[in-house]
């Protein structure tokens, strides 16, 4: 996730709970015991029509998730890079 520096200092309050919640869904999803839970909330957005089909959703989801939210140093210069050919000040 990213964010304008702008709006850390307008919006302080509104960020940290976007990020509270996001790291309560990932704690939440990344638990054993919510497996089913997950499962079917994954069979709900995808339109699945069994909640069996959601299993290889899920095992694909548990690979890509951080089990602790801390900054990738090489995404955030991969990020950086990225909006700097839009917006050369970005790499400042």
């Amino acid at each position: 996730m990213s964010v304008r520096e702008r709006a850390l200092k307008t919006d302080t309050e509104f960020i940290e709970k976007v990020m509270k919640g996001v790291v309560a869904g990932n704690s939440f999803s990344l638990d054993p015991r919510n497996k089913e839970r997950v499962k079917q909330v994954i069979c709900k957005y995808l339109r699945l029509d069994r909640v069996e089909k959601a299993e290889e959703h899920y095992q694909s989801a548990l690979k890509v998730m951080a089990p602790k939210p801390y900054v990738d140093v090489a995404g955030i210069a991969s990020m950086i890079e990225f909006i700097a050919e839009s917006d050369p000040l970005v790499a400042k």
